[in-house]
């Protein structure tokens, strides 16, 4: 494996001179961003217009309560449930 030799001197001329702005550019941008937040959020806010008056009633007052959890609904009221018996006498021991 070969020797490495030291790293050549940094030609100044070939050097950017924009390479220290990275950071300054990034700040100036970050803070005019958070200026036009801040102007935007200060701007009173309007609240929205009636639509109308003439809304039915259904739509303007609170229906039926809620059911109570684990009560069924009004289109199972036919349903009949049955509780049947598990294995009994068949398999001793599971039920």
């Amino acid at each position: 494996m070969p020797a490495r030799s030291a790293a050549p001197a940094a030609d100044v001329a070939n050097v950017n001179p924009d390479a220290g702005r990275g950071r300054r550019r990034f700040l100036q941008r970050s803070l005019g961003a958070a200026g036009a937040v801040a102007a935007a959020a200060a701007v009173p806010v309007r609240a929205a217009d009636p639509v109308g008056k003439d809304f039915p009633a259904w739509s303007t007052t609170p229906g039926a309560p809620m059911r109570s959890y684990g009560q069924p609904s009004k289109f199972e009221e036919k349903v009949l449930r049955t509780v049947t018996p598990s294995y009994g006498p068949t398999s001793p021991g599971t039920g």
